[in-house]
C-alpha cells in the first residue's frame, strides 16, 4: 500500500499511522475528514455506539476482525505483542521487515517510543510533490 499511496499522491492518498489514530482519534480524525472533505461529527470517535443500528455499523458474521470492531478505539494492540517476539527475530528485524525502516519505525524497538511524532514516514519525497498537481481532484 505504500507504494500505491506514493503513487496516488498526496491529494489523493492520506497515510494515518494506527498508532497516531488509537493515541489521538479525535486529532486523526478531524485530519481524515478534513482531507475527504467531509464534516467533522463526534459520532466516528464512538463508533461501537452504532453497531446495529439504523444508519449506523453492520458488522460481518464471518470476518474475524468483528470482535475487535465491537470495542471502543483503545490501545491495547500497541502494546499487546511487546515481549512475544523472540530475541533472534528482533536482532535480525532490519533484515526480516526491511519495511519497519521505510515507514519510519525502528525495527529493534522493543517496545516502541509511541510518545514521539507519528512514526510513520511520509511516503512522499520531494521528487514526487513536485509530480503531484497542487490542484489535483481527490476521489468522489
Amino acid at each position: 500500500m505504500f507504494s500505491q499511496c506514493q503513487a496516488a499522491g498526496e491529494a489523493r492518498c492520506l497515510p494515518v499511522p494506527y498508532e497516531q489514530l488509537v493515541l489521538h482519534p479525535e486529532q486523526e480524525m478531524r485530519k481524515l475528514l478534513h482531507f475527504l472533505e467531509l464534516q467533522w461529527d463526534p459520532s466516528v470517535l464512538h463508533h461501537e455506539e452504532l453497531i446495529g443500528k439504523a444508519g449506523g455499523v453492520s458488522l460481518s458474521k464471518v470476518e474475524r476482525s468483528t470482535d475487535q470492531v465491537m470495542k471502543p478505539v483503545n490501545t491495547e494492540a500497541l502494546s499487546k505483542w511487546v515481549g512475544n517476539i523472540p530475541p533472534d527475530v528482533i536482532n535480525d528485524m532490519a533484515e526480516i521487515a526491511p519495511m519497519l525502516a521505510r515507514l519510519g519505525y525502528s525495527p529493534h524497538a522493543n517496545p516502541p517510543d509511541y510518545t514521539k511524532a507519528g512514526p510513520m514516514a511520509s511516503p512522499f519525497n520531494h521528487s514526487e510533490k513536485e509530480k503531484t498537481a497542487p490542484d489535483s481532484p481527490r476521489p468522489s
